[in-house]
């Protein structure tokens, strides 16, 4: 969900390669379509393209920028066409891109910012660099957007099972179990009703929007939650995963980390750059249930993006934050 970059390019392209020989489809959601942030960055983006698929929601969020070896070069420093750039356009093309489009994307992406910064290509940028070959609306079979849905034992005897996103434009009825492993989202424009039946099991994950149902995009016109949840003795509804909210951000010296515990919990934050190198790293504990904040000092850090990962009991949420000058 949210891969701000690699430590070691040659094993990041190294495992790209592997990965890319078992043909995997590579998924990038619409940032903030679920309760984590999604982002690509930096060699994840080159790990992002070894998927035979490439999948990319609309406002899905990708960052590119310069490289730099240990010595302080930067891949500017080296003229068009030097030998040191063929290792990433001979990659590009591995991966099913032409010569032009390969070298075409490359140069882009050294001269869209430097080693120390981020850019966030446009919708317009990904299409014409062709960095996906569909948004999840040209590979949805599952995601059938109908007025109504109702899920029971009879029409569903098995529950809800594997990765599923079901839509409607009104409501959504559930008294059927969330199996083992599975991880299931609702949207539906008007409400979603939980009824007896319904509970979620070992390691599943569930989410509810109340949203537009339209697609390609599957991001949430709106951030709030509306379920009723029926009393029953079996429902066993999991706490949701803690929130994180950074203001200021983007910022220049310091900034605050406001967080919800849906239980009491140790919490440990890390902080990594956007080569995922970690810059930083503390924990608090015994913390109570509700919201909390602790001020952040970003004096020793560099201009650029990083990533926020708060970890705790329940389950752990990641934000990117921007430090400028």
């Amino acid at each position: 969900m949210s891969m701000p970059g690699s430590d070691d390019d040659d094993t990041n392209l190294a495992a790209a390669r592997a990965l890319r020989s078992k043909g995997y489809t590579t998924y990038l959601p619409a940032v903030q379509a679920y309760n984590a942030d999604a982002f690509i960055a930096s060699g994840a983006v080159d790990m992002f393209l070894s998927g035979t698929k490439r999948v990319i929601d609309q406002n899905g969020e990708v960052g590119v920028h310069a490289w730099a070896d240990d010595d302080g070069n930067s891949d500017t420093d080296f003229p068009v066409g030097h030998e040191v750039h063929q290792r990433y356009i001979n990659y590009y093309v591995e991966m099913g891109f032409s010569q032009a489009d390969a070298e075409a994307f490359y140069y882009f992406t050294i001269n869209a910012a430097t080693a120390n910064n981020l850019h966030l290509m446009s919708e317009t940028e990904i299409e014409q660099y062709k960095l996906r070959t569909c948004k999840l609306a040209d590979n949805c079979e599952n995601n059938n957007c109908v007025n109504d849905i109702v899920l029971n034992p009879a029409n569903l005897p098995s529950g809800e099972t594997g990765t599923i996103h079901r839509m409607a434009v009104n409501t959504i009825e559930s008294s059927v179990a969330i199996q083992d492993g599975a991880n299931v989202t609702y949207t539906a424009g008007q409400g979603i009703l939980l009824k007896p039946g319904f509970q979620t099991g070992n390691n599943a994950l569930f989410h509810a929007y109340i949203a537009t149902c339209t697609l390609p995009n599957l991001r949430p016109e709106s951030e709030s939650i509306s379920l009723k949840v029926e009393n029953s003795k079996n429902s066993n509804i999991v706490e949701p995963c803690p929130l994180l909210k950074i203001q200021p951000n983007p910022f220049i010296t310091s900034t605050e980390f406001h967080f919800f515990l849906p239980e009491a919990s140790d919490i440990h934050f890390v902080v990594h750059d956007s080569q995922g190198r970690l810059v930083d790293t503390f924990k608090q504990i015994d913390l109570s249930k509700g919201w909390h904040y602790t001020s952040f000092d970003a004096q020793n850090l560099l201009v650029g993006m990083y990533s926020v990962t708060l970890i705790s009991q329940t389950g752990v949420s990641t934000e990117k934050i921007m430090v400028i000058k």
